[in-house]
């Protein structure tokens, strides 16, 4: 399976986040869309590993979690959009505790690798992504969809784990996410 790190908010944070993205429609080549289930912060991808190893990353990050750190207070804030050439997506920005956030954030490739486990170090931005535009995506509806989602703001939640993710897999489609274990921060 494939696993990655996760920054997984409450069910009502994805459930307004999806009802703002449902408001702006789009056809099938327009716009991908992401499901529901996945709307979460990503946070890094471990790779291929059998269902065995998934003990050592929860030991991993257990270990490497930082001891008596405050829970970051976060929430949805406003829009986010193609802001580079390689990035075709858009999202909410996530505001409040940032720079504990990216503080927790910043811990966990030290602890993963220093349990010998492979750890994509892609950069880790505060940002929720609801989809990708295409080459056939017009300019309309950015934005309509950047509009609906500069006044957009969540309730706050506070981040007290650290999820263990792998794709969902249903018949021959892959849509959304499951939490294979979840990691609290430590008091």
């Amino acid at each position: 399976m494939i696993l990655f790190l996760a920054l997984v908010p409450p069910p009502g944070v994805a459930d307004a986040l999806a009802e703002v993205v449902s408001r702006v429609p789009y056809g099938p080549d327009e716009f991908h869309g992401l499901h529901r289930s996945e709307l979460l912060l990503r946070v890094a991808g471990l790779g291929s590993m059998a269902t065995p190893e998934v003990a050592s990353v929860v030991r991993a990050v257990r270990d490497g979690l930082p001891r008596g750190m405050a829970p970051p207070h976060v929430w949805l804030d406003g829009a986010w959009a193609l802001e580079s050439e390689k990035d075709p997506s858009i999202g909410a920005r996530v505001a409040g505790d940032v720079d504990a956030l990216n503080t927790l954030v910043r811990t966990l490739p030290t602890a993963v690798q220093a349990h010998g486990l492979y750890l994509d170090r892609r950069a880790f931005l505060p940002r929720l992504s609801v989809g990708t535009i295409t080459a056939n995506t017009g300019l309309g509806f950015i934005e309509r969809l950047v509009g609906e989602l500069a006044g957009f703001r969540t309730e706050p939640w506070d981040i007290t784990s650290v999820e263990v993710v792998r794709r969902r897999f249903a018949g021959e489609n892959v849509r959304g996410f499951e939490v294979v274990e979840s990691v609290p921060l430590r008091p």
